[in-house]
Formats: C-alpha cells, sequence, structure tokens
C-alpha cells in the first residue's frame, strides 16, 4: 500500500505525486550538508566558506516557494522534509537506500498514476 503516517493518520503517497521540478547534482551531501538543510532557520552553514554553493544563506530555503516537502536523494539517503508537518509526524524522515528492506518498501509503492 502507499501510505504515510501523518499526523492526521494514515495519507496515500498519492497526495505527494503530481508535476515536479527535477534538479541534478553530482555531489554527494555531507554531514554539514544534511545538517544545514534540515535546520534552514539556524542560517548558512557555509557562510564562512567563500568556495561553498549557498554561502550566502538562502540557497535550499527557496524551495519552499514551490513545495511544502521537498525530496533529496543524496548518496544512499532518500529524505523528504515537512516542516509543517503536513505529511508526516517528524520534520525529516530519511531511508538508508542501500538497506534492502528499505529499497523493497520504496520499490513498492509505484509511479505516479
Amino acid at each position: 500500500q502507499n501510505l504515510l503516517d501523518t499526523p492526521q493518520g494514515k495519507k496515500s503517497l498519492d497526495s505527494l505525486q503530481g508535476p515536479a521540478l527535477y534538479v541534478y547534482n553530482d555531489a554527494e551531501f555531507t554531514k554539514d550538508d544534511w545538517k544545514g538543510i534540515i535546520s534552514p532557520t539556524v542560517g548558512s552553514l557555509k557562510r564562512d566558506n567563500p568556495e561553498k554553493v549557498g554561502k550566502f544563506g538562502i540557497g535550499f530555503s527557496s524551495v519552499y516557494h514551490v513545495t511544502d516537502c521537498p525530496w533529496i536523494l543524496s548518496g544512499s539517503t532518500l529524505s523528504m522534509m515537512d516542516p509543517q508537518h503536513i505529511y508526516f509526524s517528524k520534520e525529516v524522515r530519511r531511508w538508508n537506500m542501500m538497506d534492502s528492506k528499505n529499497r523493497e518498501i520504496w520499490a513498492s509503492k509505484g509511479d505516479q498514476s
């Protein structure tokens, strides 16, 4: 079944499917990158490093103008963010896709209808 646990109970994964904006970057997130993305109100953790993309501090936070629930796949980590708790009871749900159980669960979800 394509169900998600939400604060309001079970909700279909279909509610998160539809038109999508797909962005590709071949760099894998570091621990600091993940920390900065899941804590958008903290400000940029890259501000002191002029070599890093996102050093001005608004970068990823701008996606919330396009979606309430961005998904990121970086390396073997799939992360879904929901800071308003619309779809999940936690702000961030994360799965290690190297784990065969997680791959099996996501493979059963199916494509958009």
